[in-house]
């Protein structure tokens, strides 16, 4: 061991290895007076101990890092690592089904722009993407996270929001024999129906407390369901001659043209069943102060297969038949009266209602061995190898069927906005005796097929990586020590997509009914009080469709001679459904393999009252991004503005990309009393490109409906996102275990990855678009195949934004028993998007905050906390604005939101616990906006959900 080390450091390590420690962890040094206190008075273990334990890692750290540890063994604090993480100052986090937390935003950032790491180790993930899906990962296989917001060059690159390393546990820091088992039920108000989940740990330690073991398993079930508007398309009106000046037609010249017109609403509910499955294990071996050798593994799956229900209604369709209509937006010449339809009438609109099956199975592994030695007494070499997969099995197993309303149901249909509720669609049905409502369609002689996509991907991710580190001690008056290291990472990400691309308009309109075929296909809307959150005149009540039952249909229509096609009076042949069936698609399919070679050297310093640190890592990357060219053969007319895109045989593309960067930095810390510290910061940090926008994918599937375009999905050729960073922060640690913190940030970024930039922008350019051979590209008019030049779009390193924040925390526990924190986040940014300023950085909430207030005493424990979210721009588009004026008035938003939990255990023994957690007390929702309040772009509501359990120690 290094017999002299700077107090900083010893400071340091005496930290973690304190804050490690597991509540119930033997104390050899107690007195027998202490042990026996301790065993008459029960003290159930809290959230407090776990926010000290941070606080403590947090004073003694050489950057700027915020964290929180397990309440002990096997207890995080919340039942999502996301929702504890949304706690920490500066991060917030988006939901997903159910109102699961899944993605972190660190200082303002996505989870593209942050890496997140299991034992310093890149996890692999199942989303097309870097981004780390942290509903995968059950919160009782961790021990503790941190939010790395400064950078040292010992830090893994690949962030510029901030790094998240999540930790496993370890058994000798919980020596002794002990463990958990903890059974708890779930109940969703929203689905209604109720889950469960079951999770134990233990850990042993033995050979004198050398050696160690710890396993922890999980297994749940939780039910879930989202109501939501999951469509509302305004858009461009080449429909509707709303003035009557051209013939029943739209040109550009035209001012119907101008108008901004609905085109689709759609809503939905989606039940989920959420399968979590777990193990976690590791070996420890410690025999003296020199060596320490650590194996530790994790698995877990994650079943989560869906099923949604959709009412949608193409009111474009009705063009002609639109009347009555009311405008507002912005007074053009041609239009005085405003360019948005706020309500239209329409004749027979036909209901189009979807069933939705998603197939979503993920697992998820990482092996790993640590191995840490002392050469001598000046210096320790650490050694890490390690192995992270990620699988997704959904190919081709994802399901979205269309049943129209086939001979049509005589209506008035109107359909008008509601300020901060939902988009009205209100039926009158009074020409028809027998039917009231939409609810009253439920017979399989009613509803034909009209629309079946057949869809899903694999994904394979895998990471192999090692790292060789070295630290070498030194008694000197400035230098502590040296850190030196070499990191290899090589991560491989591929993705397979299987669709009907080719056939999902086998049926359009409804030629026939389910009934013809003698199939029961009609099923009734398993859902009760459908989206009561909010406000809306719209049918609430419809009809489902099993899926299955959909197929058999279709195959029971061939060769059939009850069945015929009422368009083309004619039998369907011998294997026509069979064209339904999903095949590969290698268009949007493809494999990006990284490899990353980095090299560190880092200085810790430290004097009378200042510690600092100081390097240089080197990046080296290496990517092949691999795919298909699969260009177009012909794109032929199936009927008028309906095409079928037919492909050349796909030959194998692959595109190579090497870069580096060399990225200093620097943290400086001064203790200005012993309870005041100041940190500053500075470094030069990288986020490379996401793997898919690194990918060879081109979606060309617009064609299909007349608009000529191929979408590159991703551009091998991509740059990493760089910026400069700086931090300053005061911290005030006034009395053990609180703390007052202040710091400010900023960032200033380049390169950020603009999608959809055209690759002819110019006139003089647009003569080298590519030509594809079109059948009656303009359906009023017959020419046959004709040489057609469509647009191409790519991403591209383009924008700049800047970011400049403010963080406030405050964390205090009195005597009493009564404990609080609190932080606030205040963020400026300015984003520069194709050489326009365009003002705040998209996506970006300005002002987060959070507060917990605790009571801890004896055998009981209470907590309730909140995280608000205030409103902001999601996007600086918006359909609503007049693209001849060059108008950008109109902004995409988000509203506020705030999550609210409160949660109690009581410990009955010293061993056994009782627990409940109310979570989304004030049952909030999200709520976002094309540009106006009456003009939703989304909505989500999830209702509050309860967990109640018991947890027996020994």
């Amino acid at each position: 061991m290094v017999p002299t080390i700077k107090k900083r450091k010893l400071a340091i390590a005496l930290s973690l290895a304190f804050c490690s420690y597991g509540v119930n962890a033997a104390d050899d040094d107690k007195t027998e007076k202490e042990e026996d206190s301790q065993f008459e008075k029960i003290t159930v273990s809290s959230r407090q101990s776990s926010l000290i334990k941070a606080m403590d890692i947090k004073k003694s750290t050489d950057s700027v890092v915020d964290g929180i540890t397990a309440q002990e063994l096997g207890h995080f604090p919340d039942a999502n690592v996301a929702d504890s993480l949304s706690h920490i100052t500066g991060v917030t986090i988006d939901r997903t089904s159910g109102g699961e937390g899944q993605g972190v935003n660190i200082r303002g950032l996505g989870p593209e722009f942050s890496i997140v790491t299991l034992n310093n180790r890149i996890m692999a993930t199942d989303q097309s993407g870097r981004e780390f899906a942290f509903d995968v990962l059950p919160s009782e296989m961790i021990s503790e996270a941190w939010v790395h917001k400064s950078v040292t060059a010992s830090t893994l690159e690949g962030s510029i929001g901030g790094a998240i390393n999540l930790k496993t546990a370890r058994p000798l820091d919980n020596k002794g024999k002990q463990g958990s088992i903890a059974l708890e039920g779930q109940y969703g108000e929203k689905v209604d129906d109720y889950g469960y989940k079951f999770s134990a740990v233990g850990s042993n330690t033995f050979a004198n407390d050398t050696m160690g073991v710890i396993f922890s398993a999980l297994m749940s079930n939780t039910p879930t369901r989202t109501d939501s508007l999951s469509d509302l398309n305004y858009g461009e009106n080449w429909s509707w001659d709303h003035d009557n000046d051209a013939g029943g037609g739209v040109n550009w010249q035209d001012a119907s043209n101008e108008l901004k017109i609905p085109n689709v609403v759609a809503y939905t509910a989606q039940l989920e069943d959420r399968k979590r499955f777990a193990l976690s294990g590791a070996f420890q071996y410690r025999p003296n102060n020199d060596l320490e050798v650590v194996v530790d593994g994790l698995w877990t799956r994650l079943e989560a297969p869906s099923q949604g229900y959709t009412e949608s209604y193409y009111l474009v369709g009705r063009a002609q038949s639109w009347h009555d209509a009311t405008y507002t937006g912005t007074p053009t010449a041609l239009n005085p009266q405003g360019t948005i339809v706020t309500s239209v009438k329409m004749d027979n609109l036909i209901p189009e209602l979807v069933t939705i099956t998603e197939h979503r199975v993920v697992d998820t592994a990482q092996l790993g061995i640590n191995a840490k030695f002392s050469v001598s007494d000046t210096f320790v070499v650490t050694g890490d190898l390690y192995a992270s997969q990620s699988t997704r099995d959904a190919g081709g197993k994802d399901k979205f069927v269309v049943a129209h309303g086939v001979g049509g149901v005589p209506n008035t249909a109107t359909f008008s906005l509601t300020e901060n509720g939902l988009p009205n669609v209100e039926f009158d049905f009074s020409q028809n005796a027998h039917i009231n409502s939409v609810s009253d369609l439920i017979s399989n002689d009613q509803f034909g097929p009209h629309f079946s996509q057949t869809n899903g991907v694999d994904i394979e991710d895998t990471v192999i990586g090692g790292s060789l580190a070295g630290e070498l001690f030194f008694d000197l008056p400035v230098i502590d020590s040296l850190d030196m290291g070499i990191v290899y990472n090589k991560r491989t990400k591929g993705r397979e997509k299987y669709d009907n691309q080719q056939a999902r308009n086998l049926y359009s309109n409804g030629p026939f009914t389910f009934a013809d075929t003698g199939v029961n296909v009609v099923e009734s809307f398993p859902i009760d009080n459908f989206l009561d959150g909010i406000g809306g005149n719209f049918p609430r009540q419809f009809v489902g469709f099993d899926i299955d039952a959909y197929q058999e249909a279709m195959h029971a229509a061939d060769n059939n001679p009850n069945v015929i096609n009422r368009f083309t009076g004619e039998m369907y042949p011998e294997g026509y459904s069979y064209n339904d069936e999903p095949v590969f698609n290698p268009n949007e399919s493809f494999e990006v393999e990284e490899e990353t070679i980095s090299v560190y050297l880092q200085a810790n310093l430290s004097g009378e009252r200042w510690f600092a640190n100081a390097g240089l890592r080197y990046v080296s990357t290496d990517t092949a991004s691999n795919g298909w060219l699969w260009e177009i053969d012909k794109v032929s007319e199936a009927s008028p503005w309906v095409w079928i895109v037919e492909h050349k045989d796909p030959e194998p593309l692959s595109v190579t990309k090497s870069y580096s960067e060399l990225l200093p930095s620097i943290n400086i810390g001064f203790d200005i009393t012993d309870e005041l510290l100041i940190r500053l910061s500075y470094a030069q940090v990288m986020s490379r490109a996401s793997l898919d926008q690194l990918s060879t994918q081109v979606d060309d599937g617009s064609a299909a409906w007349g608009e000529f375009t191929l979408n590159r999905v991703g551009n091998p050729t991509l740059s990493p996102v760089t910026a400069d960073q700086a931090d300053i922060s005061l911290e005030w640690y006034f009395q053990e275990g609180s703390a007052l913190t202040a710091a400010v940030f900023y960032k200033d970024i380049k390169g950020f990855v603009q999608d959809w930039q055209n690759v002819y922008p110019n006139e003089e350019d647009q003569a080298n678009r590519p030509t594809y051979l079109v059948e009656n590209p303009q359906p009023w008019i017959e020419t046959g195949y004709i040489e057609v030049p469509f647009n191409v779009f790519e991403p591209r390193n383009l924008d700049t934004a800047k970011v400049l924040g403010y963080e406030f925390s405050y964390q205090q526990f009195f005597e009493n028993g009564f404990g609080i924190t609190a932080n606030y986040t205040y963020i400026d940014t300015e984003s520069i998007v194709n050489g326009f300023n365009e003002g705040v950085l998209a996506g970006v909430p300005d002002t987060s905050y959070s507060m917990n207030l605790m009571y801890n005493v004896d055998k009981l424990s209470l907590s309730l906390s909140a995280t608000h979210t205030e409103s902001y721009i999601t996007s600086h588009w918006s359909p609503l604005n007049v693209v001849s004026l060059d108008e950008r008035k109109y902004k995409s938003t988000a509203d506020a939101m705030t999550w609210m939990s409160a949660s109690a255990t009581y410990a009955y023994t010293e061993k056994l616990q009782v627990f409940v957690q109310l979570d989304n007390i004030l049952d909030d929702n999200w709520h976002s906006y094309l540009g106006q309040k009456d003009i939703p772009g989304s909505y989500a509501e999830w209702g509050r959900k309860i967990n109640m359990g018991v947890r027996y120690k020994f």
